[in-house]
């Protein structure tokens, strides 16, 4: 920033225009903001135009030495130059202006060195501005070599760009390609391989660009250790999906390394190959404990047995178990320990022990045995016998057994009720008898100790009519709420005799106009738009099975199906009070069931509650088939709506996976599958539709969907 005083010692500098670039900006613009200083400058230039007119006598100018340098030649800085002689100039300008003022004639003559100073700034000038023409000639080459550089750098970047371009087109021609020639495999089937039970997966061939099942021919083996060939398939001809059933009987010990090895082959040179190594799933096994009887007396001995079973196959395990009994008294104390093998032996000549063999002439084994003599000081409560294996190969088993001083009743008794049933707000009378065991006898000294009627959540205290007469007879009184939820009710009677307090309990037996009923969609929700069957189970007040006969209506009274229990007049154990229905649930209505039969129920019941709601993003599975035999296979059919949905429908029994298909169900089109299950296995089956959705590192993930229970009968026994 340029000062006042610092603008006077520059500004005959600036005049001269003797200052660099970078001075001479910074008084310009010091001049621009000061019009004082501007008119200062003005002032000046005029002087020295003047005094530039005057006569000099004596000043002569002759030419440069032959040796002096040359404007090619370095030159010192412009500023170190001139600056000393700055002085000088000043001294000059002010004798000339002096001169001027007193007439024209300067005072003082400053001579030759003025003119020496004045052509040293001159030549400085003409030095520097050669200096600049040759920096210039020097210079602008290399600026048009740089700017031909830059353009050509611009021209190669272009090349680059089109060429990487044309190379990621090509690279998708070439996965295209590679796509349309190749193959995708997946495997699914169980985590673990059981052993000893048949193993079953699912290998779907499908197209890389598309993903859609596509045929090919199957190479499948089965490798053990050192690459050696288990089991083979060769030349499997798949549709899209096929289902691989692995025997039980593999040649192959547990835990030893096995891998299914698989090759696909195409049309053309279309191929696809996946190895993948399966783990043995340890057996699972489950024990059943039991004893003789649940309730002992200090010094009886307690017999107990336990029998271990392969979870999947029901069947005894290979191997032995190494069994530990227990059982702890009321504080948790052991109080016995047994150990020993699940080898069944019968004893020869008292003394030598053979292994009992069964009908296929092998030792039986997953029993075990056992007994115990409580104490005769033994403390009364509840006890546990436990079995478990020494090394964990199947969890604990518990049963809880009592333990109590037991004293036979001093005294005979009997209730009777004088109606068959009774409602709400009527009046009971309970007709009782009490004597001493084996006296037939008066019975002075009993007397009732209380009585009591609990129904629902009311207690009602029955009042006796009389004493106890000799005969021993007795009458109570009470009154039924008027008001009843589930009419649910027991009257307790207790005597006293002497130092003995007996008592004797029996329902009541109270008939409501009123039934209880629960429902239960097949596939476990109910999906709107789509036939969904509901089970359901009728009960009376006092938990027994209803017969009932009635209809299923919506919010306009109308009519959506016909309810009735499951009866059968020939067969009174089919009469459970259950029974099951057919509709198609719009969103948004509501439902009710309205009972015809038994007459009176006047009261409906609502099929929706806040378990059991109408959904519409979700699949509606039925099993027309709730029971199956070998060899027939299980039926499923699926509905959805809104959007297509990529499912698997698994069959499992007590942990195992039997069977698997994957199927494509469209809305408003219902898909059906047939399981096909193995003949070994029978029981409750259970029928899980899972949904297959991308997941990470390129596997499905299966989210379940919809489930039932159904049974298979076996053939096997």
């Amino acid at each position: 920033m340029i000062t006042p005083e610092r603008f006077d010692e520059l500004m005959l500098d600036f005049a001269y225009d003797l200052l660099d670039e970078t001075e001479s900006r910074a008084v310009q613009e010091f001049l621009a903001q000061h019009p004082e200083a501007q008119a200062r400058l003005e002032k000046t230039r005029e002087l020295l135009a003047l005094a530039a007119k005057q006569p000099f006598p004596g000043v002569t100018f002759s030419p440069p030495k032959a040796d002096a340098p040359s404007p090619s030649q370095s030159v010192p800085r412009r500023a170190a130059a001139t600056r000393p002689w700055r002085w000088v100039r000043w001294l000059v300008a002010a004798v000339v202006l002096l001169g001027v003022l007193v007439g024209g004639r300067p005072l003082v003559r400053f001579g030759r060195s003025y003119i020496e100073a004045d052509m040293a700034h001159h030549v400085a000038a003409e030095k520097r501005n050669a200096i600049l023409h040759e920096r210039k000639a020097l210079t602008d080459p290399i600026e048009q070599e740089q700017t031909q550089l830059h353009a050509r750098a611009r021209e190669i970047r272009n090349e680059i760009q089109e060429l990487m371009a044309q190379q990621q087109e090509r690279f998708r021609s070439l996965d295209e390609e590679i796509a349309n020639q190749s193959l995708i495999l997946e495997v699914s089937g169980p985590e673990a391989i059981q052993p000893g039970a048949p193993n079953h997966f699912q290998i779907a061939t499908l197209g890389r660009a598309q993903r859609n099942p596509v045929s090919a021919k199957l190479h499948i083996r089965v490798l053990g250790e050192e690459q050696r060939v288990l089991y083979e398939e060769k030349d499997v001809v798949s549709q899209g999906i096929y289902t691989l059933h692995l025997p039980p009987d593999l040649p192959v010990k547990v835990n030893t390394p096995v891998a299914l090895d698989i090759t696909a082959s195409g049309q053309g040179q279309v191929r696809g190959e996946l190895t993948e190594r399966l783990s043995w799933a340890a057996p699972r096994y489950v024990t059943h404990l039991a004893t003789d009887k649940p309730l002992y007396q200090p010094g009886q001995t307690v017999y107990y047995r336990s029998l271990t079973l392969n979870r999947s196959t029901l069947q005894p395990p290979d191997e032995d178990f190494h069994l530990v009994f227990t059982i702890t008294n009321p504080a948790g104390a052991e109080i016995h320990r047994l150990e020993g093998t699940t080898q069944l032996v019968k004893l020869a000549n008292d003394a030598e022990a053979k292994k009992l063999l069964g009908p296929d002439q092998k030792p039986i084994r997953g029993v075990g045995v056992g007994e115990f003599t409580i104490p005769e000081d033994a403390e009364g409560g509840e006890y546990t016998l436990t079995v478990s294996e020494a090394r964990n190969r199947f969890p604990p088993e518990s049963r809880k057994l009592l333990v109590n001083q037991y004293t036979p009743d001093r005294l005979e008794k009997e209730l009777n009720f004088h109606r068959s049933t009774y409602g709400p707000g009527d009046e009971v009378i309970v007709q009782c008898k009490v004597r001493r065991a084996g006296d037939n006898g008066p019975v002075q000294g009993i007397q009732v100790a209380s009585a009591v009627a609990q129904i629902d959540e009311h207690g009602v205290v029955a009042a006796p009519l009389g004493p106890i007469d000799a005969a021993g007879r007795v009458s109570l009184r009470f009154e039924i709420p008027k008001k009843l939820e589930r009419g649910r009710g027991a009257f307790t009677v207790t005597f006293t005799d002497g130092g003995a307090v007996e008592s004797i309990q029996k329902p009541i037996p109270i008939l409501l106009k009123k039934v209880f009923v629960e429902f239960f969609p097949e596939s476990g929700e109910l999906v709107a738009g789509v036939p969904n069957r509901v089970y359901f189970q009728a009960r009376t007040t006092l938990d027994r099975p209803a017969q009932i006969r009635g209809r299923l209506v919506n919010s306009k009274g109308e009519a959506v199906a016909a309810v009735e229990t499951l009866s059968d007049d020939s067969e009174s154990g089919a009469n459970q009070g259950l029974g099951v229905f057919s509709f198609v649930p719009t969103a948004g209505d509501k439902y009710e069931l309205r009972i015809d039969s038994p007459a009176g129920i006047e009261e409906p019941i609502p099929l929706l509650s806040e378990r059991i709601q109408i959904r519409t993003d979700t699949v509606a599975m039925s099993c027309p088939e709730g029971v199956t035999t070998e060899p027939q296979p299980l039926p499923v059919e699926l509905h959805t709506v809104k959007r297509p949905r990529q499912l698997l429908v698994g069959a499992y029994c007590r942990g195992m996976l039997l069977e698997h298909q994957r199927v494509r169900v469209e809305p408003g089109q219902p898909a059906r599958v047939a399981l096909k299950l193995p003949e070994s296995v029978g029981g409750v089956v259970r029928v899980t539709a899972f949904e297959e959705q991308p997941g990470g590192g390129g596997r499905a993930v299966l989210i379940p969907r919809a489930e039932r229970l159904v049974y298979r009968r076996s053939a096997r026994k």
